[in-house]
């Protein structure tokens, strides 16, 4: 066996050692070089809210396929609570967020790099169109003979 000298050999005899020590990387420690913790931060409007479940995991989702973590925020349904959670972040805080609606009237979302099924100037958003599902729904009950049609929000 040939000796394990200069570099190579230092990264291989540092692996050596890192493996018989069960050494694993922690993300904290590396966020604090790097500025950027591989988090993205979900705010809410209610997670009791059972529209919000679909959203949540599919956010889940796409953040687990880019190598995210996903934390979340329940708002609480109070613009106070959305407002307040806008200066969460930090040096350690979330890379991003995103913010599912929302109830305040402020132009800008709570600290949101994005806005989930809601339009705001200078933001990306990502929008439901229910405009044409709910004339698409009314069309199918039409056709099957319906002609009185109530609906209940909330």
């Amino acid at each position: 066996q040939q000796p394990r000298t200069g570099q190579r050999g230092l990264r291989l005899r540092v692996a050596e050692a890192a493996d018989a020590l069960d050494y694993r990387l922690n993300p904290q420690a590396r966020s604090l070089i790097s500025g950027r913790t591989a988090r993205v931060a979900l705010l809410v409007p209610d997670i009791a809210n059972p529209y919000f479940s679909g959203v949540i995991r599919g956010t889940q989702m796409q953040l687990r396929g880019r190598g995210y973590g996903h934390l979340l925020v329940d708002l609480g349904n109070t613009p106070a609570v959305e407002i307040a959670s806008s200066g969460f972040g930090g040096r350690l805080g979330p890379d991003g967020s995103a913010c599912v609606g929302r109830k305040s009237r402020r132009r800008q979302p709570a600290r949101a790099d994005r806005v989930i099924n809601r339009r705001v100037e200078g933001v990306p958003s990502v929008v439901v169109e229910t405009r044409p599902a709910i004339v698409e729904a009314l069309e199918y009950l039409a056709s099957l003979g319906h002609r009185t049609i109530a609906f209940a929000a909330g």
